[in-house]
C-alpha cells in the first residue's frame, strides 16, 4: 500500500489543493480535495468556529472534491505541463 499526500496553496492564500495519492489492492487513485479555509493556523477564531460548525455538519473539512484513475491523472498533469510551457491545451 501506498499513499502520499501533497499541497498545493493558491496564490491568494485562501485555498488549498491537496493531492492524494492511494494504491491498494492494484487499484491506483488520485484525489483532489480544494479546501476552502485557512488550514495553516491562521485563522481568528470565529473563522476557526465556522470551520468546525462545517466540518460537524458535513463531515468533510474540504469545499469539493475530485477522484482520478491513473490514466486521468496523467492526463491532467500533462494538460497542465502543455498549458503552462504552450499557452495551449
Amino acid at each position: 500500500m501506498k499513499i502520499w499526500n501533497k499541497y498545493y496553496e493558491c496564490s491568494c492564500h485562501a485555498q488549498v489543493i491537496m493531492a492524494h495519492y492511494d494504491e491498494e489492492d492494484g487499484i491506483k487513485l488520485v484525489d483532489l480535495a480544494f479546501f476552502s479555509n485557512h488550514i495553516d493556523g491562521r485563522m481568528t477564531l470565529w473563522q476557526r468556529l465556522r470551520f468546525a460548525w462545517k466540518v460537524l455538519r458535513t463531515g468533510t473539512p474540504w469545499a469539493d472534491m475530485v477522484v482520478l484513475d491513473t490514466d486521468e491523472a496523467k492526463r491532467l498533469g500533462e494538460d497542465l505541463i502543455r498549458f503552462i510551457d504552450k499557452g495551449q491545451v
